[in-house]
């Protein structure tokens, strides 16, 4: 009788596992993807800009402080409506619509040289001109240890201490060329320094990759965010305090004697990937108008 009943048992048992086992219509599995990841560069120029030079004084304008005068739309609109009009600041007169932006009725018209700034007496001729720039990198991960909302990291810096951030290049084109290849420095987030830079506005506008870009915060997919609420919108928790995964970098200056005429300055590098991501190549422009006697 003992022999039967363990032939029976291993019959059911075997019958089991043939026909595997059943799940009702409403067991819902949320199983995590393969693992994916993607990362963006960030670059923000300096320097750049229009000017104006005579015989005797340096001038030059101040999108920002233009972009005040005008109402709606984003301050990128409001600044490049002031660009855009930026001869009508410096003879004075009626400023007009811009792309979604309107000329603040209580400020217009504009008196000569509004934004204007006096940057030199000496003229001459040429501009004193130097460029800077400020590199971030955002690098995203997605697997089965960061579910469902992967991880986040702004780190800059390998796992010896040195920079990711390598064959930085900047160059002059135009109405006259330059080529040179600065270095730059790693300012990592501090608690008392600068707050681990959980304030810091990023956008990636400079490049990306990966095989889930629309996790990045570039002007085509999740838009512009501070570093601090991308780190707390992710599941790695322990990065919600920031340091030590925020860091930006600094370009040395890269100083030009520019005469009338225009200039785009052309910004390169590359970032060495992190968390499975490929390296990351960038890119940045700026522009620089230099006139004569007059804005034209």
């Amino acid at each position: 009788m003992r022999s039967l009943k363990v032939k029976i048992a291993a019959f059911v048992l075997g019958s089991a596992v043939l026909m595997g086992p059943t799940f009702t219509n409403n067991v819902t599995l949320s199983v995590p993807p393969p693992a994916q990841t993607a990362q963006s560069a960030m670059i923000a120029i300096t320097g750049g800009g229009n000017f104006v030079v005579t015989s005797t004084e340096t001038w030059a304008f101040s999108p920002t402080c233009g972009g005040t005068y005008f109402t709606g739309g984003t301050q990128g609109q409001r600044n490049a409506a002031a660009t855009n009009q930026k001869c009508t600041f410096w003879f004075g007169g009626m400023l007009v619509l811009g792309n979604n932006v309107t000329p603040d009725p209580t400020k217009n018209p504009v008196a000569p040289k509004t934004c204007w700034t006096l940057v030199s007496s000496s003229g001459g001729g040429t501009v004193p001109v130097c460029i800077g720039a400020t590199i971030a990198g955002e690098s995203f991960v997605l697997n089965n240890q960061f579910w469902p909302n992967g991880k986040y990291s702004f780190t800059l810096k390998n796992p010896d201490g040195s920079s990711r951030i390598e064959n930085l290049k900047v160059e002059l084109s135009g109405d006259a060329s330059q080529v040179d290849y600065p270095g730059h420095m790693l300012e990592l987030g501090d608690p008392f320094a600068n707050n681990c830079l959980l304030n810091f506005l990023y956008l990636g506008n400079a490049g990306q990759n990966g095989s889930i870009q629309s996790k990045l915060h570039t002007p085509t997919t999740l838009g512009a965010a501070t570093m601090g609420d991308i780190l707390n919108s992710d599941s790695f928790k322990p990065n919600n305090a920031g340091c030590p995964y925020t860091a930006i970098a600094h370009m040395d200056q890269v100083c030009y004697n520019l005469g009338p005429g225009s200039y785009t300055v052309t910004i390169t590098g590359r970032i060495k990937g992190v968390d499975g991501n490929a390296n990351l190549s960038f890119v940045g422009t700026a522009q620089i108008t230099i006139n004569a006697e007059n804005c034209q």
